[in-house]
């Protein structure tokens, strides 16, 4: 039975509660323990069954995030109970797992730095090709635009010259074609719009988190 600090100074109903804590954090150390010994194996604890392996292999996620959320919740309540060894434990555990996270930050940015000129003159290039791409669009629009209001025009002329069914039916016919051809050069108009955007909004995130005014949050 643990040794709870300052239970001669406290009730027994506020002793037994303080006593049920400190157990408690040793069976979540104990579990923590279990749990790594499980998924990573230590020469420390016998290796566990087969079937507890996999599933914590398989969860390990999960278990990692939920011992990581609990941890604060953990540290004040080894302080209410005072335990003092393992409040120091789970403190230095934070601290641990801070560090990490720093350093994988740190290994990020500069991977990122690292791959930046290379990323750098690949956006370049794809702003430039939505740039071509979209002037030809504009002209394939401009072009297709010109052709159907001419072909409206002629189709104007004939009924006003009482030309035939067959002929004006012809030049209607051309007027449907010369729709569809504007509104697929529309389309193509609005892509290239939006490609270029993309390129020219991913280029400048770059430029800026490769000149350092970025910070990465995990």
């Amino acid at each position: 039975t643990p040794t709870v600090a300052g239970a001669r100074n406290v009730s027994r109903t506020d002793a037994q509660s303080m006593t049920a804590t400190w157990l408690l954090l040793e069976f979540v150390d104990a579990l923590e323990r279990q749990m790594y010994n499980a998924y990573e194996g230590t020469l420390s604890l016998p290796p566990p069954g087969k079937s507890a392996a996999s599933f914590f292999r398989r969860n390990k996620h999960i278990c990692v995030d939920w011992l990581r959320r609990i941890k604060e919740a953990s540290l004040g309540a080894a302080k209410s109970c005072g335990n003092v060894a393992m409040g120091a434990n789970i403190a230095l555990s934070r601290v641990q797992a801070a560090i990490k996270a720093q350093e994988r930050r740190v290994e990020k940015a500069a991977r990122r730095r690292a791959e930046a000129p290379a990323r750098i003159l690949e956006l370049k290039s794809a702003v430039s090709d939505a740039n071509a791409r979209l002037t030809q669009a504009h002209k394939r629009y401009g072009l297709g635009a010109a052709r159907l209001e001419r072909a409206r025009q002629t189709v104007s002329e004939r009924m006003n010259a009482n030309k035939s069914k067959q002929e004006i039916d012809k030049a209607k016919e051309k007027v449907d074609e010369l729709k569809d051809e504007v509104k697929d050069a529309k389309e193509e108009v609005s892509v290239a719009y939006r490609d270029k955007n993309e390129a020219q909004e991913k280029l400048k995130d770059l430029e800026r988190k490769s000149a350092g005014n970025d910070t990465d949050s995990e």
